[in-house]
């Protein structure tokens, strides 16, 4: 790989991320104690403790310990308040968008380097996640990325020295990223993937990449099996309820692993599943880069045009060369999501969120050089795409609130007029856009494109707003405590009010157990009620929380409202409250059990 020199657009693009990196951490919360869940936390705690991996009596086979393991790095060099580790979320997001504008700067130019990433930087959603969120992702965003800038300057260096050097590297990043989150496999897969495509396309067998790179994908397979290989040797049923619990195969059973009592998946499930799964995949882009938060269907314009300009750039990427490591990880990655038996969370397209961006942008370049060369052919396209959506808006969107029907309608009346023009303007019609586009203004005594000044307007407007919403959810950042949530107000009552050897029942495990220092039982998303008191008595549950969660937003169906609900009917001289809040109550057992 030739080197390329840091220029005044480097630094440009540099300290535009910086800046926005700066205001992440002057308006994430200042609260010593969390706002969000403690999970991660509390396992970082079990590594200073020396008491296994684990918290709450109990190991953890689902999470690997990559992320918990840094955390408990951080804390002791850092100390162990929220707002001091939230921060630092701020500082692996800021670092991974460098690098990931170095990777796409190697691979588009750096114009596009510089917009995608800037316009991820100034994402509300991105803002609220890294000021919110003391997960994994930002940290595996970063080793990821960096992992594929290594692996493409290990591909070039000629040098043994330097090579062995690089080869460390990325064996280190390759295996933090699979310690930091699972799907970090997937970078093993990107190699495998470009090197077994490479040796097909050049029709000989390299041996010295063969020695590079099969050693590295195999470091990351050790990683994972070593992983996967404990957390069978130390399994936690707490339930006989099918869900988390279980090993990442096993969930793939399940019809949704949110809501369990739906039961296992049919074949009819898991064919559609990929389906559901890429219209979130695709629509997210759209929250991200547009600022805008739209819900998916699969009939909604914002779900279908991501999702074909995405298609497109990605299969041009992989027509020419084949696919280089980044393509592979990116499908590797997302295959890993496809029939993934959970609901969609943001943070699941984080980490690949610039690749989707460049191959969206590749995409709408195939599309308008299409439109260039067969303009009749491409209006007809775009005239038969609008019409289908347009004919399944009517049929199934009146049934569904959002997206709003009326929203997906107008949108594609707006791509139906643009195919008519197109097809009515032909090759003339082409020709005045692309003279247009070409034709120079003057920004500044520099002469531009129109094309770039139109881009550049909207980019501005983006961003602007970007950051003004941001700081809007920084100014609610700031007035946050951990008082807010329901469930830490239980707990700490629990914590003054009761024995410390009462054992409690709660839906949010980690945040009960942090706030109150008492060993906790997940309440499971189940209506079974004999199921429910059976575990009650077996772990000899005193005390049992139960928030006011509206049931169709709820992270687990049914809600903890429901569950208890259906286990006081069954045995309603059983339980008296001891705690009514705004929105939390919480329950005792009466007698013994």
């Amino acid at each position: 790989m030739p080197r390329r020199e840091i220029n005044r657009e480097d630094l440009s693009v540099y300290v535009s991320l910086l800046a926005l990196g700066a205001l992440q951490l002057a308006l994430s919360g200042w609260t010593r104690d969390f706002t969000q869940d403690p999970y991660y936390y509390e396992l970082a705690r079990s590594f200073l403790t020396h008491t296994g991996y684990g918290f709450n009596s109990r190991p953890e086979p689902m999470v690997p310990p990559g992320f918990p393991a840094l955390l408990a790095v951080m804390m002791v060099a850092f100390g162990q308040s929220y707002a001091v580790l939230i921060r630092l979320m701020a500082f692996f997001a800021t670092f991974g968008l460098i690098a990931a504008y170095e990777l796409l700067k190697r691979k588009e130019g750096r114009v596009i380097a510089a917009v995608v990433c800037v316009l991820l930087a100034s994402s509300p959603s991105w803002f609220e996640f890294s000021t919110r969120s003391l997960f994994s992702d930002m940290p595996y965003f970063l080793t990821s990325m960096l992992f594929l800038l290594a692996a493409a300057r290990l591909a070039s260096t000629a040098t043994r020295g330097r090579q062995a050097v690089v080869w460390v590297l990325c064996a280190a990043l390759l295996a933090a990223s699979v310690l930091l989150r699972s799907t970090g496999i997937a970078l093993a897969g990107g190699v495998l993937g470009w090197l077994s495509v490479s040796m097909y396309r050049e029709r000989r067998w390299d041996r010295r990449l063969v020695a590079l790179f099969v050693p590295l994908a195999v470091v990351g397979a050790v990683t994972e099996m070593s992983w996967l290989l404990w957390a069978e040797k130390h399994p936690v049923t707490m339930w006989p309820v099918h869900g988390f619990q279980e090993s990442y195969v096993a969930q793939l059973k399940l019809k949704n692993g949110n809501d369990p009592e739906l039961g296992f998946a049919t074949w009819r499930d898991v064919a559609k599943r990929p389906l559901e799964n890429e219209d979130d995949m695709a629509t997210s882009m759209v929250a991200l880069y547009l600022h805008k938060a739209v819900a998916p269907a699969w009939y909604s314009p914002t779900t279908v045009i991501p999702l074909v300009l995405l298609a497109a750039g990605l299969a041009s990427s992989f027509r020419g060369t084949g696919g280089t490591m980044a393509e592979w990880y990116f499908v590797c990655y997302q295959f890993l999501y496809l029939f993934w038996p959970w609901n969609f969370e943001l943070r699941f397209q984080l980490p690949v969120a610039p690749l989707a961006a460049l191959y969206m942008w590749r995409g709408a370049g195939l599309l308008w050089s299409w439109t260039r060369r067969i303009p009749r052919r491409a209006g007809t396209s775009g005239l038969l795409v609008a019409g289908s959506g347009l004919l399944s808006s009517v049929i199934w969107g009146w049934r569904i609130e959002h997206p709003p029907v009326m929203a997906c309608i107008a949108v594609w009346v707006v791509v139906a007029a643009l195919g008519a023009v197109v097809l009515w303007g032909g090759p003339d019609l082409m020709r005045w856009l692309w003279r247009v586009a070409e034709s120079t203004v003057a920004v500044r005594g520099i002469a531009v494109s129109g094309a770039r000044a139109a881009g550049g307007v909207a980019v501005v407007v983006l961003l602007t707003a970007g950051v003004w919403r941001q700081a809007l959810a920084g100014v609610e950042n700031l007035r946050a405590a951990p008082e807010m949530d329901p469930s830490v107000e239980a707990a700490e009552w629990i914590r003054g009010h009761s024995p410390a050897g009462a054992v409690v029942m709660a839906r949010w495990e980690a945040r009960v157990y942090h706030y109150s220092g008492h060993r906790v039982i997940w309440f499971p998303a189940s209506t079974d009620a004999q199921l429910l008191m059976a575990g009650i008595r077996r772990n000899n549950i005193r005390l049992i929380v139960v928030t006011d969660a509206d049931e169709g937003h709820s992270y687990w169906k049914p809600s903890d409202g429901e569950c208890f609900r259906t286990l006081v009917r069954a045995y309603p001289a059983l339980f008296h409250t001891v705690h009514m809040g705004a929105h939390e109550q919480v329950y005792e057992l009466s007698g013994d059990l």
